[in-house]
């Protein structure tokens, strides 16, 4: 399975709630935000992968501009790639929950990209009721 196969798409109100939080943080609008929000983009890129500070881990979320760039362009990463996840237990291998009262708890959410799409996806199974509980140190992540 591919990822343009998966059997839904990423939600147009979530990335229209990404670019309306980019928006307020740059007070630019549309093109002219993202432009903005490219170096941010950058530094969180270089922090998740080279840039990796000793002992502590910076709240990132704390900045409107760093959340804002997280939420167009890691959010919808996080989101594609746990529901191709999902789609491969669920529509390949029959997996289903097992009771159902479903709780999801997301250990270090952040924003909460992965527990959302799990929540999502499970929502498709008639007569079992969700419940997400979100966790991050940053309680300006959630």
């Amino acid at each position: 399975m591919s990822p343009s196969e998966l059997p839904d798409t990423y939600p147009p109100e979530l990335q229209a709630a990404w670019m309306t939080k980019a928006e307020q943080a740059t007070g630019r609008t549309a093109d002219d935000a993202l432009e903005v929000l490219r170096a941010d983009v950058q530094k969180l890129s270089d922090l998740f992968t080279i840039g990796r500070p000793d002992g502590t881990f910076p709240d990132y979320f704390a900045d409107a501009r760093l959340l804002a760039a997280y939420g167009l362009f890691f959010f919808p990463q996080a989101w594609a790639r746990t529901g191709w996840s999902l789609a491969h237990a669920i529509d390949f291998r029959g997996w289903k929950p097992s009771r159902p009262h479903v709780r999801i708890l997301d250990l270090g959410s952040g924003s909460g990209g992965c527990g959302l799409r799990v929540a999502r996806k499970l929502s498709q199974f008639q007569g079992y009721t969700i419940e997400l509980i979100a966790v991050d140190r940053s309680p300006s992540a959630l």
